[in-house]
Formats: C-alpha cells, structure tokens, sequence
C-alpha cells in the first residue's frame, strides 16, 4: 500500500487461479523444514488443499536473487491473516484466533467458542451450530495422518465470518514443517 497500489492484482498461485488479488504476500523459508525438503508444510497443503473440505494457504517456490547474487530457494505463500480470508472469501468482517488468542476482531466470539467447547455439558448440536464440523474433522484427521509435530498446541488458526448468516468457526492448515518424520 506504500508504494500506490492496495493489493497484488496478479494470479500467483497455480492452485487457486480464482484468487488473483492479494492485499499481503510473505517470502518463507520452510521454517523447521528449512535443512530438509524445503516444502513438506506446501506439499501438505497444496496435495490436500483442493481435495477436501479445508482452508489452506497457497504456495509458489521462487529463487531469491539480490542484485544478481543467488540466495537460496524460499516459498511466496498466502498468509494465514484476514488479508487471506479477504482474497479466498471477499469478507473483512471476520473474527481470527491463533491457538490462544484472538489476532483480529471481536474477542467475545473467540471466548463464546472456548466456553462451548469447554463446557463437558455441551451436546453435539451445541458445537455443531458455531463449528464446521467437517473442516474440523478434516484438520484434525490431516495433522493425525502427517503426524505434524507441531500440533494441537500449536499452529491452531481458526477464523468466523460474522457476515455469515450460519456463523461457523473453521480452521486454516498451518505449519507442516515438523510433519512426516521430519
């Protein structure tokens, strides 16, 4: 936005042809995965991303070259913020919570979810009217399949959009890095 223009109007990933504007991009370097493969968390994501009910966050490799010097291989990557649900989802008005706390919007909401879930008196039906419950499932059951490390107590992103009529919580793939053996 600095520079004049709000967003990238430019379709960077292959996988998702439909999302061609994005407010905000990051340069990744595969974090833990990093002397590795250098795209287990990518590979993860982009190999299930389009195949089940699941939020997830593209990827493009590109070679770093600063004034004609190589330095190295790293990931453009979607970032898992509301500039991600704005360019997947065209909504702004949304609640984003990491693991343990609220990143944007209204903290109620996230608080209202922890309550529910909390509560051993909860029934099915309760969490199933603020939670999809089958992008849940598919969360869990692909952090189970590629035994992610990093996980439950970590990379957690879940989001609401309060646009929506139903208002229910689902979750973004996060952070493969410590997956697969790794």
């Amino acid at each position: 936005e600095r520079f004049g223009e709000k967003n990238f109007n430019y379709a960077f990933w292959d996988a998702k042809p439909n999302v061609t504007k994005n407010k905000s991009l990051y340069l990744r370097n595969s974090g833990q995965d990093l002397y590795s493969t250098l795209l287990r968390d990518a590979l993860i994501q982009l190999t299930m991303g389009n195949h089940v009910n699941i939020d997830w966050c593209a990827y493009q490799p590109a070679i770093i070259l600063i004034n004609g010097n190589y330095y190295g291989i790293t990931n453009i990557r979607e970032r898992h913020n509301e500039d991600y649900l704005l360019a997947n989802y065209n909504t702004k008005n949304i609640v984003l919570a990491d693991t343990w706390l609220t990143k944007e919007g209204p903290d109620i909401e996230f608080q209202k979810l922890k309550a529910i879930i909390s509560d051993k008196n909860s029934s099915y039906e309760k969490i199933d009217s603020i939670i999809d419950l089958d992008e849940f499932s598919n969360h869990m059951i692909l952090n189970s399949i590629y035994a992610n490390l990093d996980f439950p107590g970590n990379n957690n992103i879940k989001w609401l959009n309060l646009n929506d009529s139903i208002k229910k919580w689902r979750w973004i793939l996060n952070d493969f890095d410590v997956a697969m053996g790794s």
